[in-house]
C-alpha cells in the first residue's frame, strides 16, 4: 500500500543544482537566484549542470573600506565593488532589498583587510526578521514621525498623528490628553475599596501617574459602620473632600451609594507623584466600601 506525504527529504541541502545560462560560471563565482544566493567551488560551462554551495564558510571579497564584525549580517551587492577592484562584493547592508543575504561574518575585519569570512546561510534560515522605517516604500505623508501611526490606505502607506481623546508617546504608551475648557475629553475614573480597618488607605503613594484635577467623589457602601463614620480624601496634608457619612444612620446602609458634599479647589488639582488617601474616621465597626474618584487630565 502506497503511503501519501506532502514533503520527504532528497538532500542535506548544502548545495543545489545549478545550471547557468548564456555564459560560463568560475569556480568562486557568488551566483544570485532570487533570493538565493550560492557560491560556485569549481567551474561550470555555460548549458551544464553544476552545483552551487549555499551553506559553509567562505573567504569573500568585500566592498572597499568596509569593517565587519564578528556575527554582523553579510549582504552581496552584485554591482558593489571590491578592495581588488572586481565587480561584486560583500556589504554590510541590505540597501532596500537590492543587495541579497549572504550570511554572518565569523570573524572581525578591518577596513584595511581585503576580504573576510562568512558562513554563508539561506535567508530561510534566519529565525528573526527586522523591518526598519527605511523599509516602507510610498509613504505619502513622508517620514514617519515619533508617535505617528502608520496606515495602509491600499497603494501605500500615510504617516499620520493621534488625534483626538487619547495620545500616542514615542514608546508605544497611550495616554489621555489635557482637557481644556470647552473641550470634550476622556475622564479618569480611580477605585479602591477601603474595609475600615484601616484608618488610612492609600490610592496614590506619592505616585501619582499624570496632573488631574477631581471634580467628583463617591463611595458604595459595602458594610456601614454602626458609630458615626465618615470618609474623606486628602493629598497626605489637605482635605480634598468633607467628610463623608458612611455609618448607619437610618440613611446610609450597605449597597447605598454616598456623594462628597465638597471639594475643595484649592486641593483638588494632583501633580505628578502627588498623594491620595482614603481617611476612615473610626475603624471600631470596620465600615468598608469602594470609593470611586472622577477626575479630568489637565495641564
Amino acid at each position: 500500500m502506497s503511503v501519501a506525504f506532502q514533503a520527504k527529504r532528497i538532500t542535506a541541502g548544502d548545495y543545489v543544482d545549478y545550471t547557468p545560462s548564456g555564459a560560463d560560471v568560475d569556480a568562486g563565482d557568488v551566483v544570485v537566484q532570487g533570493e538565493l544566493v550560492g557560491i560556485a567551488e569549481r567551474a561550470i560551462e555555460d548549458g551544464d549542470k553544476g552545483a552551487l554551495a549555499v551553506t559553509g564558510i567562505f573567504d569573500v571579497e568585500r566592498e572597499a573600506s568596509t569593517a565587519f564584525t564578528a556575527g554582523d549580517e553579510v549582504w552581496w551587492d552584485a554591482d558593489g565593488t571590491s578592495e581588488d577592484g572586481n565587480t561584486g562584493a560583500a556589504v554590510d547592508t541590505a540597501d532596500g532589498g537590492t543587495n541579497k543575504f549572504l550570511g554572518y561574518a565569523v570573524a572581525d575585519v578591518a577596513d584595511a583587510a581585503a576580504n573576510l569570512f562568512v558562513r554563508v546561510a539561506m535567508r530561510n534560515d534566519v529565525s528573526r526578521a527586522t523591518m526598519a522605517v527605511g523599509d516602507l516604500s510610498d509613504c505619502g505623508d513622508g517620514a514617519p514621525t515619533s508617535g505617528d501611526l502608520l496606515i495602509g490606505d491600499g497603494d501605500s502607506w500615510e504617516a499620520e498623528p493621534v488625534s483626538g481623546l487619547v495620545t500616542l508617546a514615542a514608546d508605544g504608551e497611550v495616554g489621555l490628553p489635557d482637557q481644556a475648557d470647552s473641550a470634550i475629553g476622556l475622564p479618569i475614573i480611580v477605585s479602591k475599596a477601603f474595609d475600615g480597618t484601616a484608618a488610612e488607605v492609600s490610592i496614590f503613594d506619592g505616585n501619582c501617574p499624570r496632573k488631574m484635577r477631581i471634580v467628583d467623589v463617591w463611595i458604595e457602601i459595602t458594610a456601614a459602620g454602626a458609630s458615626a463614620t465618615t470618609v474623606k480624601l486628602d493629598n497626605g496634608t489637605n482635605d480634598i473632600t468633607d467628610a463623608i457619612d458612611c455609618y448607619d444612620t437610618g440613611s446610609v446602609g450597605d449597597t447605598d451609594i454616598v456623594r462628597a458634599g465638597e471639594i475643595d479647589d484649592a486641593y483638588s488639582t494632583l501633580d505628578v507623584d502627588d498623594t491620595l488617601d482614603i481617611t476612615v474616621s473610626d475603624t471600631t465597626d470596620s465600615p468598608a466600601g469602594i470609593v470611586r474618584v472622577l477626575a479630568i487630565p489637565v495641564a
